[in-house]
């Protein structure tokens, strides 16, 4: 469903030292502002008339993508992972639910569920993005109940430097490979998307930028914190890991810019 984007983690499974790679095959597409593309994203998505499920984090990127679906009168339903380390950032998931009148699905991850799952994807997938196994689960109960599930990752990094890139992690697409699951990555889902938000970019840090582009308030990014055995356990599983790298850059912001402009010549 997102055939524009084509990614080696299939590969993975037989090379455990091979290094993540995208490759973004040219497309045409039209440019728009990003609440235009967001819109024409969320309505390309309900075309495929299959029952729809959004991880909701409680960060703002899976926010916007449910208020998106929400002003369209589009139906989606969050599911919303519970863990022991992540309290707070998913008050912010049942929040918005409430605000919209919206009943989400609640799932809960014990620490050992976590790391069983991690240690799983280490030994399949050589992974280290042990903060993506909720949205593995939610994939899973997706699939489970023949739908699909929406994410609200992206493309948009910055480096210490705050030089802002195009990049892809490939823990944002774990779930496509262990899931087995047509799952769409919102803001990847098309050149549309991805173009505006990019092109958008006002200089801003990264997360500043994107509070004002989403139109949020502004609140602190939160971080999952776990108990020290916790960190322990993971530690033990991460030595299994051959660390192949598992981020792929597309280049400074201009240069995608540059490279995109010239699919529709």
């Amino acid at each position: 469903m997102m055939n524009w984007i084509h990614h080696n983690l299939n590969q993975r499974l037989l090379d455990k030292t091979l290094d993540f790679k995208v490759t973004l095959i040219p497309s045409k597409f039209k440019v728009m502002a990003f609440h235009d593309a967001a819109d024409y994203t969320a309505q390309k998505i309900a075309a495929l008339n299959i029952p729809l499920y959004l991880g909701l984090s409680g960060g703002i990127d899976s926010e916007y993508v449910l208020m998106c679906f929400y002003r369209n009168r589009i139906p989606i339903i969050p599911i919303i992972v519970k863990t022991s380390g992540n309290d707070l950032e998913t008050s912010y998931a049942f929040y918005i639910c409430k605000k919209l009148n919206i009943d989400p699905i609640v799932l809960n991850l014990s620490d050992d569920d976590i790391l069983n799952l991690y240690s799983y994807c280490v030994y399949k997938l050589n992974a280290f993005g042990i903060y993506s196994m909720p949205t593995l689960i939610c994939s899973k109960y997706a699939k489970n109940q023949k739908g699909i599930l929406i994410t609200g990752d992206h493309f948009i990094e910055e480096n210490e430097k705050e030089v802002w890139y195009a990049d892809a992690t490939e823990w944002d697409f774990y779930h496509l490979i262990l899931s087995n699951n047509q799952d769409i990555l919102f803001y990847n889902h098309n050149p549309e998307i991805i173009y505006s938000m990019i092109y958008q970019f006002n200089g801003l840090r990264s997360y500043e930028f994107k509070h004002q582009l989403y139109q949020i308030a502004f609140r602190p990014k939160i971080d999952p914190i776990y108990t020290q055995d916790f960190y322990n356990r993971r530690k033990k599983i991460d030595s299994y890991n051959k660390k192949p790298n598992g981020k792929y850059i597309f280049g400074h912001r201009n240069k995608v810019i540059e490279m995109m402009q010239t699919w529709n010549t």
